[in-house]
């Protein structure tokens, strides 16, 4: 709430930009896990939380209402394709832990979420092209 103006006129300006910032400051959460010594690192990256997602959850909207012709269909589309990618991701990668725990045990996490980081990464980078 404190830093919502803030980011609603940065988004206002900059939209593909803060869609960008948005989908990479995703990666902070698999890093976290991934390369924190301790539980804090994991908590400060759980603050950024709220930050990320005020920023991904405006941003994708107004675009969504700036450029869709049907925009209740935008909207409804976008939500189910989020809820499906919820949904297939976390059931993905917790099979994938499974298998890959079995064999290496459980200090594949670690490399694991580093995967996870630079996946995120690299597809935030895709809205640099819209």
């Amino acid at each position: 709430v404190v830093v919502q103006r803030f980011i609603g006129g940065f988004i206002a300006r900059r939209l593909k930009l803060s869609m960008f910032i948005g989908r990479l400051t995703n990666t902070f959460f698999a890093l976290a896990y991934a390369l924190s010594p301790n539980v804090y690192g994991i908590y400060v990256s759980q603050l950024l939380a709220g930050l990320a997602n005020s920023i991904n959850n405006v941003a994708y909207f107004s675009y969504l209402v700036d450029t869709a012709e049907d925009r209740r269909a935008a909207i409804g589309t976008y939500s189910v394709l989020m809820g499906v990618g919820a949904l297939i991701g976390g059931e993905a990668g917790g099979i994938t832990y499974e298998v890959l725990e079995r064999a290496y045990g459980v200090g594949v996490l670690r490399p694991m979420f580093l995967y996870v980081a630079i996946a995120r990464a690299a597809a935030a980078s895709l809205f640099l092209t819209l």
